[in-house]
């Protein structure tokens, strides 16, 4: 019984803190009331999700199932993401 509201996110193309591209995702929640933990200790089984939703999608480059809305539809959403997520699964982009 979440409320999409309960969690936060903010994307960076420079952080301030970590000076390389970041996304905060954090609680809405003054103290939190452990979502964040529990998303961390899932973070490779939601980004192997991810991944599979993306892969099993049947559109050209990104919809609003796989990848969300579309904002500019001449890039491939679908590349983008699958990228995106091949690096935060495979590669050292996330940190404690």
């Amino acid at each position: 019984m979440v409320d999409p509201r309960d969690l936060g996110l903010v994307a960076q193309v420079r952080s301030p803190h970590a000076e390389e591209p970041t996304i905060y995702l954090y609680e809405s929640v003054p103290g939190g009331i452990g979502l964040s933990e529990r998303l961390w200790e899932r973070h490779d089984e939601l980004l192997a999700a991810a991944a599979d939703l993306i892969a099993a999608c049947t559109c050209e480059g990104g919809c609003p199932a796989c990848t969300g809305p579309r904002l500019e539809p001449d890039v491939d959403a679908r590349d983008l993401a699958g990228r995106l997520l091949g690096e935060l699964r495979h590669g050292s982009a996330v940190a404690a």
